[in-house]
């Protein structure tokens, strides 16, 4: 059988065309299969790298970065349940390595496999505490599976660790929004906005916090700040028209309107059709 394994992966190099062993060259080493196939792999040559990656697993199969490599190779080829394959057999042979726990856990959470991805991240995370972004991965399933105060605790871990991270800062100002703590919302906003003013969305969170707390001037500064930096966003547009209502700027607000309702929004339609008529 590894006679016959070993004729295949032969025939394989010969047709990706590769420097077959010579009497001058007489065998490739693990290493150099090892090597040559993540030459290929970052070149995109996927099937090239696979029958590599595959010479040197059968030269030493009990290196575990070797399985790794394949399965990354694997992914990278939309191949998921080998992929998961080559990791667990990484893991089998070390146990020791954070990235072969992390990459099992990318697979399972984009399939949705929740259950399978927390335990693999958190023992990533147990093994490499200071890799902020299996923080990042854990509190974004954390989100998607509602558990709003386990998200809160995994970015906050990232932003002890990356702190200048304005993306982040957002993310706790809208998780706080959400939880109804505005104080800590507007704090966690103000500081993503010092640290990158470019950014509309940023604004939106900004405004929508300064509109719960009754801030209807500031929160309309926020909007046109948004707006101007991303005039495509119909939610813009309709907390924009909101705060100008309440403000008394109703021609601005109705314009408001009328691009959000023109976006689709089918509550702006309604408050266009039912205020800006009766006013114009």
């Amino acid at each position: 059988m590894r006679f016959l394994s070993l004729l295949l992966l032969l025939f394989g190099l010969a047709a990706c065309n590769l420097d077959l062993p010579s009497a001058d060259n007489p065998s490739f080493s693990s290493l150099e299969y090892f090597y040559l196939a993540q030459e290929k792999h970052n070149h995109g040559k996927f099937d090239t790298a696979y029958v590599l990656y595959t010479a040197a697993i059968e030269a030493i199969p009990e290196e575990a970065e070797f399985y790794y490599e394949r399965g990354r190779l694997l992914y990278d080829m939309d191949r998921y349940k080998e992929a998961l394959a080559d990791y667990a057999q990484a893991i089998k042979l070390d146990e020791s390595q954070a990235k072969y726990y992390h990459a099992q856990a990318v697979i399972y959470a984009e399939e949705e496999q929740f259950d399978l991805a927390l335990p693999a991240l958190r023992k990533a995370v147990e093994i490499s505490p200071e890799n902020e972004s299996l923080h990042s991965l854990l509190g974004d399933i954390h989100l998607q599976q509602g558990d709003t105060l386990g998200a809160l605790d995994d970015y906050q871990a990232f932003l002890r660790l990356q702190p200048q991270r304005p993306d982040f800062r957002d993310k706790l100002a809208n998780i706080y929004y959400s939880l109804g703590n505005m104080k800590r919302a507007r704090k966690e906003a103000e500081l993503a906005l010092r640290m990158d003013d470019k950014n509309a969305n940023y604004y939106y969170t900004y405004a929508l916090i300064l509109s719960e707390l009754g801030e209807d001037a500031l929160a309309l500064d926020g909007c046109r700040k948004a707006l101007e930096l991303d005039p495509t966003q119909r939610d813009f547009y309709y907390l924009a028209a909101v705060m100008a209502l309440n403000m008394g700027e109703n021609a601005e607000a109705c314009d408001y309107l009328q691009k959000a309702a023109e976006a689709g929004d089918e509550d702006a339609a309604e408050l266009q059709a039912e205020y800006c008529a009766q006013n114009s």
